[in-house]
């Protein structure tokens, strides 16, 4: 992979793990909430409160959906360039956070984010 020994190799898996969990469970998320607020909405005799609803899960979704997008792509940055290890380690540490707190993200890719932003950040 790359010329930084097993401790980059290990980092940058965990962090690409993390990244490819998150977007992928945010995404199955969306479309989730999409066709059960549609479902529910159908029939619902109170529409306002089932959109309302549906509205927020799909913005936390999208919320998850960009953290997951931004750990990969800090991720591929930190593949091509050594810099800044520290800030990128903190900022994948709380993206993964986000992420689950926001309920778009596997426990295991915060987990797998929070691992792999500690190393990085301690390089």
């Amino acid at each position: 992979m790359t010329s930084r020994g097993a401790a980059g190799d290990i980092t940058y898996l965990l962090a690409l793990l993390a990244a490819i969990f998150i977007v992928l469970n945010a995404f199955i998320d969306l479309i989730a909430i999409i066709v059960g607020t549609t479902f529910a909405a159908i029939h619902s005799v109170s529409f306002g409160l089932v959109a309302l609803t549906g509205l927020i899960g799909i913005i936390v979704s999208i919320v998850a959906l960009l953290c997951g997008s931004t750990i990969l792509s800090i991720t591929e940055r930190m593949r091509r360039s050594r810099k800044e290890h520290a800030v990128n380690g903190i900022i994948i540490m709380i993206l993964s956070i986000v992420a689950l707190i926001g309920g778009g993200g596997f426990l295991i890719g915060t987990l797998f984010g929070l691992v792999a932003g500690f190393i990085i950040m301690i390089k």
